[in-house]
């Protein structure tokens, strides 16, 4: 679609609502006519008469974000060049580009992280690890990864060049030519059936496609698979389109029932939201897994299947987004994100965690108390709260990440083997049959080095910024000394013995980003699933009927 066509449709939802407008804005005392009239003289001030040439264009773009300030963070401006992009983005989720994640890397070097099956990238020949050195005519090694983005995006249709540096291959420059595409990646990453007759889908996020590929899973898994009950997974799902939200809520409860409604600043402006169509499976157990990082839309589900007593949720506590965002074209075919409601879940919840109009004295937002929030009921008169996301029906503890695990992780280390071992192996087992062995397991520590990974670096510092402590307080006598010391080599740890005992944690990241190198998002999902204490425990509940009945309804004898 052409970007004037965009723009004469109007408006287009982020988190969800075809923006209406009624009535006239409310002000504050200040005369905000009077405060964009002395801006405009202050600017054509400045750019008649000061000594040197401003930049306008950034100088006001930041004028403009300096006035969000205060705001909640989800207020945003959209310049012109960006709007499509936009406008595409939270819609069909599509943009031109080679589709592939782009990273810093361990090199300083901007390098392909996750070329996308199927995509110009992947078709060329490009790898994960690649270090992009050169885009056209253009020399990219100082390049951020914001700069790379913006030239390998691009119409689709239009070529471009890459020259990339290979890791551990003896010929590692390569030039590639290649055509942008249109990339619209699915949102039902994968799809399975269980055991026990159960399916699983997992969905990670809201797009105009969404409601359909969801549909298209649950027919298959329905009538190919014969499954009996079902989880759809949200975990990591930001959110997206409400309207996509709610067809996916309709598939599970009947026509005509109530899913939220929404209210803005306005005494009208409410507008409640009902399913339109029937369902598609209206008995069958459902189960949602959400975590700390589903949010906005997913919590539109989330809550309100729970509220109707429609499924069980399980996992850990969701993000907490009980707000709507609009976009509203603005002059010279910009945009103007904001916020313009607040939703309310058919318990009449607002699940919203935090209170961005009310900030403690340095500015900071405070997330609502659980002993302020307040208590509403489910359908089946169970107890639920607002003001803190979504909490499960049932809670899953995740595993707490020991200190060398997120040195390991964060430091690029086993980005860094993957990209070693799929250099030295040209094929590996099938995502399925894939497992991390003795051997690479211990091929991996081996490529470890302590020094560049700092291990044990912190707790040293702690016990020399003790050691300086007591020395300021006089108290460095050579007993204290030496038990210092003692303790120092006692806390330098055995790497390897250390890594051995973290093999549980360190070896579902291992596999994945390996597997990651031959069989793409496939195989992150096959493999990720193998690893997944969640989904046996959902899969649990949603297939023991009694259970099922039980959390869904508590009261009933």
């Amino acid at each position: 679609m052409k970007k004037k066509q965009l723009f004469i449709l109007g408006v287009v939802s982020s988190m969800l609502l075809p923006c209406v407008m009624k009535g006239k804005p409310t002000s504050s005392t200040y005369d905000a006519g009077s405060g964009i009239r002395i801006f405009g003289d202050v600017v054509n001030a400045l750019n008649t008469f000061y000594v040197d040439t401003i930049d306008m264009k950034k100088n006001i773009e930041n004028a403009i974000n300096g006035f969000f300030y205060g705001l909640d963070p989800y207020v945003e401006y959209v310049s012109a060049e960006d709007a499509s992009q936009y406008v595409s983005s939270i819609t069909s989720g599509e943009y031109g580009g080679i589709g592939s994640v782009v990273t810093k890397g361990s090199s300083g070097v901007v390098e392909l992280r996750e070329p996308y099956e199927g995509m110009p990238a992947a078709e060329a020949g490009l790898q994960s690890g690649d270090r992009i050195v050169g885009i056209d005519t253009f020399d990219t090694r100082s390049w951020d990864v914001e700069k790379v983005s913006k030239h390998l995006r691009g119409e689709a249709g239009t070529t471009l060049t890459l020259r990339v540096v290979r890791p551990y291959v003896s010929d590692s420059i390569r030039e590639v030519t290649l055509k942008r595409g249109k990339i619209q990646m699915p949102t039902v990453n994968y799809y399975t059936a269980l055991s026990s007759g159960v399916g699983y889908i997992s969905l990670e996020s809201f797009k105009e496609s969404s409601p359909e590929e969801v549909k298209n899973a649950i027919l298959d898994l329905k009538n190919n698979h014969h499954i009996t009950s079902l989880i759809l997974d949200l975990r990591g799902n930001g959110g997206g389109l409400l309207e996509s939200a709610i067809e996916i809520v309709n598939f599970f409860v009947p026509k005509n029932t109530e899913v939220l409604r929404t209210r803005g600043r306005a005494a009208d402006s409410e507008r409640i939201y009902k399913t339109v169509d029937k369902a598609l499976v209206p008995d069958m157990p459902l189960c949602v897994m959400v975590d700390e990082a589903s949010a906005s839309a997913s919590e539109v589900v989330t809550g309100a299947l729970q509220d109707l007593d429609r499924a069980v949720v399980v996992g850990s506590r969701t993000f907490g987004k009980g707000l709507v965002q609009n976009s509203l074209p603005i002059a010279r075919n910009s945009l103007l994100k904001f916020t313009s409601a607040k939703y309310y879940l058919p318990s009449g919840r607002l699940i919203q965690a935090l209170d961005y109009s009310h900030r403690d004295e340095e500015g900071n937002v405070m997330r609502t108390p659980d002993s302020l929030t307040n208590v509403y009921l489910t359908r089946n008169k169970r107890e639920v709260r607002d003001g803190g996301g979504i909490t499960p029906d049932s809670i899953f503890d995740k595993k707490k990440m020991s200190t060398l695990v997120y040195q390991i992780v964060y430091s690029n280390i086993i980005y860094d083997y993957a990209t070693r071992y799929h250099a030295e192996h040209p094929e590996i087992a099938s995502a399925e049959e894939f497992v991390v062995d003795d051997a690479l397991w211990s091929d991996f520590k081996s490529s470890i080095n302590a020094e560049t990974l700092k291990y044990g670096d912190t707790l040293i510092k702690a016990v020399d910024d003790l050691r300086d402590a007591v020395d300021d307080d006089g108290l460095l006598t050579d007993s204290v000394s030496n038990v210092l010391a003692q303790l120092k080599e006692l806390l330098r740890g055995d790497l390897d013995a250390d890594l051995d005992r973290n093999r549980e944690s360190i070896e579902p990241l291992l596999a994945v980003d390996i597997v990651m190198r031959y069989y793409y998002e496939r195989g992150i999902e096959i493999q990720s699933m193998k690893y997944d204490s969640w989904i046996p425990r959902a899969a649990a509940i949603v297939s023991d009927e009694t259970q099922y009945k039980k959390i869904l309804s508590p009261n009933k004898k």
